[in-house]
């Protein structure tokens, strides 16, 4: 009996330390980790955009209190990115759309001052852009008009006593004392200046010749601009008055304008008559 006890006490210390065993070789054991994937964030841009104010109308011209900058975040590669007008001042821009208030600006409904389309948005039927190119002698114009002011175009001749008695009309004057201006046309508008290159010349900045003022005229404006194509002088003045009162349709007064007559204005035969190409863009 006793024999018997011995041998189970054994046995029982015997699975005891085993079950230790075991459970000390679990205990350290650390549990297994969950993996968790990191999470990427979208990458985004900042834009500006331009929000209307108010109902903008199309052909209309932006002003400065018709919109207002916004900076925002956008996905990259968002289509919103066609709305971005960043390092943009859109004051004279014109709308070829309606944008109605609140709505972002469409970059493409925009449409730059000085651009030919620019121009024949506001060109009414019988209207011209005519483009007078400036020698290096009238780039003074360019520091003292801008798109908007008005100019005023005179032709400088002199008059020639014939032995007959009469007087022949001759331009440019051929001597200075005899010079004298006569008026063609007033207060016609400005639509746009485009200035040649800018060069350095012995440290000073200046134009080179070739800038251009585009005008608004009417077709008989033109007509008679053609006319006097070739051998003759025409120059330009900043108007007196400024501004246009209407805008591309002042004329000279009566006294001042030409006789009605059949004869040449120049005595030169046709065939030595010089001609030029002029930038012309005629409104639809």
């Amino acid at each position: 009996m006793k024999k018997s006890a011995l041998i189970i006490y054994i046995a029982m210390i015997v699975v005891g330390l085993i079950g230790l065993f075991i459970y000390t070789n679990k205990s350290g054991t650390p549990p297994p980790q969950s993996v968790t994937q990191p999470v990427v964030e979208a990458r985004t841009e900042t834009i500006s955009v331009a929000v209307a104010n108010h109902n903008l109308e199309v052909n209309s011209v932006i002003k400065a209190e018709d919109y207002q900058i916004k900076r925002i975040s956008v996905p990259e590669g968002s289509a919103d990115k066609r709305f971005d007008v960043s390092g943009k001042v859109l004051i004279d821009w014109a709308l070829k759309q309606p944008v109605a208030a609140e709505d972002w600006i469409f970059n493409g409904d925009l449409v730059e001052p000085g651009s030919d389309e620019y121009l024949a948005m506001f060109l009414k039927p019988g209207n011209v852009v005519y483009a007078f190119e400036l020698d290096a002698a009238d780039n003074y114009l360019l520091s003292n008009l801008k798109a908007g002011n008005a100019i005023d175009i005179y032709l400088s001749y002199s008059l020639k006593a014939e032995d007959d008695g009469s007087t022949t009309l001759i331009s440019p004057p051929h001597a200075i004392r005899e010079s004298r201006l006569k008026p063609l046309m007033r207060n016609k508008r400005i639509l746009s200046i485009r200035r040649a290159k800018i060069v350095d010349k012995n440290g000073v900045e200046v134009v080179e010749k070739g800038s251009q003022l585009v005008v608004e005229l009417k077709d008989y404006d033109v007509k008679m601009l053609k006319g006097l194509e070739g051998k003759s002088k025409v120059v330009l003045f900043p108007s007196e008055k400024g501004t246009p009162t209407e805008p591309g349709s002042a004329a000279v007064s009566a006294d001042e304008s030409w006789l009605i007559s059949d004869d040449a204005i120049f005595k030169i035969p046709p065939q030595k008559l010089m001609t030029a190409e002029v930038n012309e863009l005629r409104g639809q």
